[in-house]
């Protein structure tokens, strides 16, 4: 996924109390209820999230065997690494599970590989209000106008900025407007340089910017108004993230050189951002390099659990992505969904108990204790009024909408990469490996993008001739 704030230690602030299903475990109910045989739904979850989530689940579904006395729920935990192969390995034996996850490498794969169940029968059978989520995150799970999943976060890309040494270094802090064009990437990068200081160790020093150019770089490319899989524009203009098949290139044209160009001189000659060697340093501080205090900007996905475990001694806020030279500022959209299996033996059931987690108290004590932004409308103002309380932060209610609702707006943000194309992990290792020595200052930049466009040449082959087939 690139750097950003969460990428690990799910953190809970609180769980909520559940009564008697405390007691309930999933491994609760079999054989028969009330003379009815017993249907078993398998939930296939991440065994990475930390015990919280891992609590939450049990809860849930402890919760709901109580509720449904008829249903039992069978949790199957894999880490994130081994997610896409388990889902795929049992869906091949003929045991998928009935309900399972997007997560990041998910959504394009399982929608390409044809397990995703079309859920606008269940919805409009069930009458239930499609409003009650917000609209970017079911753009992102409708495909040909078919609904294939329920959104369980809904999170823009942001700037996560230290104030405090913003406030050393004199400056004036972002804007929290996404219409502000005075915020540019030039500005940052003139308020980086006024920020960093540079010791002889990275760890002893402060970085100005911590920029991560995202997933096949478009966290810069969208800036400057263009795509790696389109021959000209944006996201909005790159089928494959429609189709989730990647079958044609665009690394070498003018536009994407020059945001990577842009990328490496950071570190390299602008000196504001650590090298991926300074960043092993860092991270040795502590898992994000953003919470050692020593970085004055850093991208990331609007996801609050650090500040909710380990409480920042600096003053902090969020801004929206500044404008690129293409007059742009694009950011990433991040949905992570509860979907169902188009195999499963029960799919009535199995919509029921998604519908569960994605509503209601589940929704809610899922928010608070992943710190992810619910995707559920009705949470997302207390969400916003809770954070804008969290240690540190310096935004208003107000100026923390303006950033968050903003990014999520129509048009200023489009899924990332990893959540729409099939056959992520490949594609990412591919460019990722190809240009580790470009960051590196090793590289030039045309040599460079010449490079990554061989190693895709045979993955594009391949998903042209899927097409044509």
């Amino acid at each position: 996924m690139g750097m950003r704030i969460g990428s690990t230690g799910r953190m809970c602030l609180g769980i909520l109390t559940l009564g008697v299903a405390m007691a309930l475990t999933a491994c609760g109910h079999r054989g028969t209820a009330a003379g009815k045989p017993v249907v078993t739904l398998t939930w296939l979850t991440r065994s990475d999230m930390g015990p919280k989530v891992v609590e939450w689940e049990k809860q849930v579904a402890g919760q709901y065997q109580h509720l449904h006395p008829d249903v039992h729920i069978s949790i199957i935990s894999v880490p994130w690494s081994a997610y896409n192969a388990k889902l795929l390995s049992l869906t091949a034996a003929g045991t998928p599970p009935a309900v399972y996850a997007t997560f990041a490498a998910g959504f394009g794969t399982f929608l390409a590989k044809g397990t995703l169940a079309n859920l606008t029968p269940y919805l409009r059978s069930s009458d239930v209000p499609m409003k009650q989520w917000n609209a970017s995150a079911m753009t992102s799970l409708t495909r040909g106008g078919k609904v294939y999943g329920l959104p369980m976060d809904n999170m823009p890309s942001v700037l996560f900025y230290n104030a405090t040494l913003f406030a050393k270094a004199h400056l004036p802090l972002p804007p929290t407007s996404w219409a502000d064009r005075s915020w540019t990437l030039s500005t940052l990068v003139q308020d980086a340089k006024a920020i960093s200081r540079h010791t002889t160790h990275p760890t002893q020093a402060v970085w100005g910017l911590n920029l991560s150019p995202g997933q096949f770089g478009t966290d810069l490319s969208w800036l400057w108004g263009c795509d790696p899989f389109a021959p000209s524009g944006g996201p909005s203009a790159a089928t494959a993230y429609r189709t989730g098949m990647v079958s044609a290139t665009y690394f070498t044209s003018a536009c994407y050189t020059a945001a990577m160009r842009f990328a490496k001189n950071l570190s390299v000659t602008d000196h504001v951002s650590p090298s991926p060697t300074d960043m092993t340093a860092l991270t040795t501080l502590g898992n994000d390099p953003f919470m050692t205090g020593r970085v004055g900007v850093q991208s990331g996905i609007y996801i609050v659990q650090p500040m909710l475990a380990v409480h920042p001694t600096f003053r902090w806020a969020i801004a929206p992505f500044a404008y690129g030279p293409g007059g742009k500022d694009t950011t990433k959209l991040w949905t992570d969904a509860w979907v169902m299996s188009r195999h499963t033996a029960h799919p009535k059931a199995a919509f029921q108990f998604l519908l569960y987690l994605t509503t209601g108290s589940r929704a809610k004590s899922f928010a608070l204790t992943t710190g992810f932004f619910p995707a559920l409308s009705t949470l997302q103002d207390s969400t916003l009024r809770f954070e804008s309380k969290l240690t540190g932060m310096t935004l208003t209610y107000k100026q923390l909408k303006s950033v968050v609702l903003g990014g999520l707006a129509p048009g200023q943000a489009f899924e990332a990469p990893g959540h729409t194309l099939a056959d992520f992990v490949q594609l990412n290792t591919a460019w990722s490996n190809t240009l580790d020595p470009f960051f590196l200052g090793k590289q030039s930049t045309a040599s460079a993008m010449r490079a990554v466009s061989k190693a895709f040449a045979p993955l594009t082959a391949s998903a042209a001739a899927s097409a044509a087939g």
